[in-house]
């Protein structure tokens, strides 16, 4: 429900949970233990803020308008602090930080990489296809995460990390790649999102400027 939400504080670099109902009683277990602020809205805010000792640790949020709406009311509402300096330093689908940073030379040539070796993986497919009998089968594209080792040429270089190529497909990430000089890479190893400047503050700071303290 505030998926949107949670996605904006976390880019904002707020540690930022969430939860679906299954888990939400566990959700409300670590907001008390931790200190945080456990937000939600209707009933369940009704169930739940018996349990927090102030208003501003339980706060209930509008159902109606947008989650840039909802997100304007809880900022405004618990009166947070938004920095220019502090966006975009956390990965906003799973929360991690911080990110690895890679040049854009050193990208691309992962990027070759992982193109090499998902074609030699379809070309194995292919021929074990061929070699059972039967129909020829388009092969399986492969879903395995590509990972950088932490030793490069003998070297301990950096913690190895996850560079999530996989989700924009074989051909359709090299035709929109940005011209930009450096790569923000997640480095939570189950992520390993890409991001770059200007891939999402170009739409994200202006929706949010009147927010922004010193903007």
């Amino acid at each position: 429900m505030f998926a949107g939400i949670i996605r904006y504080l976390r880019i904002c670099n707020a540690d930022a949970l969430a939860s679906d109902k299954r888990d939400r009683e566990k959700l409300v277990m670590t907001a008390l233990k931790e200190g945080r602020t456990f937000i939600t809205s209707g009933q369940v805010y009704e169930r739940y803020r018996k349990y927090f000792a102030s208003p501003r640790d339980c706060v209930k949020l509008s159902n109606s308008g947008t989650a840039l709406d909802q997100f304007k009311e809880l900022v405004n509402g618990c009166r947070l602090v938004i920095r220019l300096e502090d966006l975009f330093a956390r990965c906003s689908l799973c929360n991690t930080t911080p990110f690895i940073i890679i040049s854009a030379k050193e990208f691309k040539e992962h990027h070759s990489r992982y193109i090499a070796e998902l074609e030699e993986e379809e070309k194995l497919a292919e021929k074990s296809t061929v070699a059972g009998g039967g129909e020829k089968q388009s092969p399986t594209k492969t879903a395995k995460p590509f990972l950088v080792p932490a030793i490069e040429n003998g070297e301990l270089k950096r913690p190895a990390f996850r560079i999530d190529f996989e989700s924009f497909g074989k051909m359709k990430f090299i035709s929109k790649m940005p011209v930009v000089d450096k790569f923000y890479i997640c480095s939570n190893l189950q992520c390993g999102h890409i991001y770059w400047d200007g891939c999402h503050s170009n739409n994200f700071i202006p929706n949010i400027k009147a927010l922004i303290e010193d903007a």
